[in-house]
Protein backbone atom coordinates (compact mmCIF):
# COMPACT_ATOMS: atom_id res chain seq x y z
CA UNK A 1 0.00 0.00 0.00
CA UNK A 2 1.35 3.38 -0.72
CA UNK A 3 0.11 6.56 1.49
CA UNK A 4 0.99 10.18 0.20
CA UNK A 5 0.40 12.69 2.65
CA UNK A 6 -1.06 15.74 1.10
CA UNK A 7 -0.75 19.14 2.90
CA UNK A 8 -3.99 21.19 2.50
CA UNK A 9 -5.60 24.40 4.21
CA UNK A 10 -6.48 23.54 8.00
CA UNK A 11 -4.94 19.90 7.64
CA UNK A 12 -3.78 16.72 5.89
CA UNK A 13 -4.97 14.53 3.29
CA UNK A 14 -3.41 11.04 3.39
CA UNK A 15 -4.11 9.50 -0.06
CA UNK A 16 -4.45 5.69 -0.04
CA UNK A 17 -3.01 3.14 -2.63
CA UNK A 18 -3.75 -0.59 -2.70
CA UNK A 19 -4.75 -3.27 -0.53
CA UNK A 20 -5.73 -2.30 3.39
CA UNK A 21 -4.78 -4.89 5.25
CA UNK A 22 -2.72 -5.46 8.59
CA UNK A 23 0.77 -4.67 7.19
CA UNK A 24 -0.80 -1.42 5.25
CA UNK A 25 -3.29 -0.99 8.43
CA UNK A 26 -0.05 -0.53 11.15
CA UNK A 27 1.64 2.04 8.56
CA UNK A 28 -1.62 3.76 8.50
CA UNK A 29 -2.20 4.00 12.22
CA UNK A 30 0.94 5.10 12.54
CA UNK A 31 0.85 8.14 10.20
CA UNK A 32 -1.83 8.79 11.65
CA UNK A 33 -1.21 9.09 15.44
CA UNK A 34 1.92 11.07 14.35
CA UNK A 35 -0.31 13.83 12.68
CA UNK A 36 -2.98 13.48 15.83
CA UNK A 37 -0.77 14.18 18.30
CA UNK A 38 0.08 17.71 16.16
CA UNK A 39 -4.14 18.26 16.12
CA UNK A 40 -4.21 18.22 12.81
CA UNK A 41 -7.10 17.49 10.80
CA UNK A 42 -7.10 14.20 8.86
CA UNK A 43 -8.90 13.33 5.86
CA UNK A 44 -8.17 10.02 4.26
CA UNK A 45 -8.79 9.48 1.06
CA UNK A 46 -9.59 5.63 0.12
CA UNK A 47 -10.40 6.23 -4.30
CA UNK A 48 -7.21 4.23 -4.37
CA UNK A 49 -8.48 0.83 -1.95
CA UNK A 50 -10.47 -1.50 -4.04
CA UNK A 51 -10.07 -3.94 -0.98
CA UNK A 52 -10.39 -3.95 2.93
CA UNK A 53 -10.39 -6.81 5.16
CA UNK A 54 -10.87 -6.99 8.51
CA UNK A 55 -7.27 -6.15 10.09
CA UNK A 56 -8.17 -3.05 7.79
CA UNK A 57 -10.75 -1.93 9.23
CA UNK A 58 -9.86 -2.37 12.96
CA UNK A 59 -6.70 -0.11 12.21
CA UNK A 60 -9.41 2.34 10.63
CA UNK A 61 -11.22 2.39 13.86
CA UNK A 62 -7.76 2.22 15.71
CA UNK A 63 -7.43 5.36 13.74
CA UNK A 64 -10.77 7.30 14.66
CA UNK A 65 -9.45 6.39 18.44
CA UNK A 66 -6.23 7.94 18.27
CA UNK A 67 -7.74 11.22 16.87
CA UNK A 68 -10.19 11.80 19.11
CA UNK A 69 -7.88 11.29 21.80
CA UNK A 70 -6.39 14.13 20.69
CA UNK A 71 -8.84 16.00 19.50
CA UNK A 72 -8.11 16.07 16.33
CA UNK A 73 -11.00 14.96 13.05
CA UNK A 74 -10.79 11.77 10.83
CA UNK A 75 -12.86 11.34 8.71
CA UNK A 76 -12.77 9.03 5.29
CA UNK A 77 -13.09 10.23 1.23
CA UNK A 78 -14.45 8.57 -1.44
CA UNK A 79 -14.57 4.82 -0.60
CA UNK A 80 -14.77 2.89 -3.75
CA UNK A 81 -18.35 1.04 -3.92
CA UNK A 82 -17.32 -2.26 -2.81
CA UNK A 83 -15.37 -0.69 0.26
CA UNK A 84 -18.61 1.38 0.85
CA UNK A 85 -20.92 -2.18 1.06
CA UNK A 86 -18.38 -3.35 3.26
CA UNK A 87 -18.69 -0.33 6.23
CA UNK A 88 -22.53 -0.38 5.74
CA UNK A 89 -22.64 -3.89 6.27
CA UNK A 90 -20.51 -3.31 9.26
CA UNK A 91 -23.04 -0.37 10.10
CA UNK A 92 -19.22 1.44 10.46
CA UNK A 93 -20.61 3.59 8.01
CA UNK A 94 -22.48 5.50 11.08
CA UNK A 95 -19.16 5.79 12.68
CA UNK A 96 -17.13 7.20 9.93
CA UNK A 97 -17.71 11.19 8.75
CA UNK A 98 -18.11 8.99 5.44
CA UNK A 99 -18.11 11.54 1.97
CA UNK A 100 -17.91 10.03 -1.56
CA UNK A 101 -17.42 13.62 -3.00
CA UNK A 102 -14.25 14.89 -4.49
CA UNK A 103 -13.31 17.56 -1.69
CA UNK A 104 -10.01 17.99 -0.33
CA UNK A 105 -10.29 19.59 2.39
CA UNK A 106 -9.71 18.45 5.85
Amino acid sequence: MTIRDVPVAGGTVLELGGRLDAEAGSQLVEQVTALAAQGTHIAIDMRGVPFVNSAGLASLITCLKRAREKRASLRLLSLQPQVQEVFELTQLSHVFGLNQSDDKAA
